[in-house]
């Protein structure tokens, strides 16, 4: 019974394998057609592009910095005597240690309540 299943698999394969590939002609319009003309380039993604507004430093002249929630959020004023030492800031962000103000507000970058520091807590 080996000789007649190996004599079936060697005349199946003889047979299947004796027929020229099909060859298929496609117009030049189609994509698979090698002629055919290169596709344009999509355009790039807008998805993660940084907006210029959100990413612009707070404006000097106002005081003032828009969130990217459409509020503002009130900046400290610049000291008038360049020489008297600044005031101790009384509140800073928790996530942006950088951000400090002498009174309580919303951190400009986060729009995070401003919380009070170690100095300011203390009696």
């Amino acid at each position: 019974m080996g000789t007649r299943r190996f004599i079936i698999v060697v005349l199946i394969a003889a047979v299947s394998g004796c027929d020229e590939p099909t060859r298929v002609d496609v117009p030049n319009t189609h994509p698979a057609s090698p002629d055919a003309a290169a596709a344009p380039t999509p355009r790039p993604s807008s998805v993660l592009a940084i907006d210029p507004a959100l990413s612009a430093p707070p404006d000097q002249t106002s005081g003032a910095h828009a969130s990217h929630a459409g509020q503002t959020v009130a900046q400290p004023a610049p000291a008038k005597d360049s020489r008297a030492p600044a005031p101790a800031a009384a509140y800073t962000c928790p996530m942006h240690p950088e951000v400090t103000s002498d009174q309580p507000g919303r951190c400009p970058k986060c729009a995070m309540q401003l919380t009070p520091t170690s100095a300011a807590k203390a009696p």
